[in-house]
């Protein structure tokens, strides 16, 4: 503290002395505040931290799903072509050279 640093009651209009002992309780509990503060932030962090995570995770298990999705509906497609391709080869090779020659 300053030497010179004083405070006036706002009742009696005294003036004391502002000395180390005197302003303990006020800094101490402008830091209590403080860390109180500090730890609500904290917290509020901590929780979106926790949200963010299950977001990726979720994003990931939700990825990993369409990616299985899409990997079955390729599948379902070259199927799909290649009974059509199949298809179109035996029409043009035509019923009577499927025959076996007896």
């Amino acid at each position: 503290m300053s030497e010179g640093a004083t405070i006036k009651c706002p009742s009696c209009k005294t003036e004391f002395k502002l000395t180390e002992k005197l302003a303990a309780p006020i800094v101490e509990a402008a830091k209590e505040r403080f860390r109180e503060h500090l730890n609500r932030e904290r917290a509020k962090l901590a929780e979106r931290e926790t949200k963010v995570q299950e977001d990726l995770l979720r994003l990931d298990q939700d990825r990993a799903s369409l990616d299985g999705l899409v990997e079955a509906r390729l599948v379902q497609e070259r199927t799909r072509i290649a009974e059509d391709e199949a298809r179109k080869a035996q029409s043009k090779i035509g019923p009577s050279s499927l025959k076996v020659p007896v």
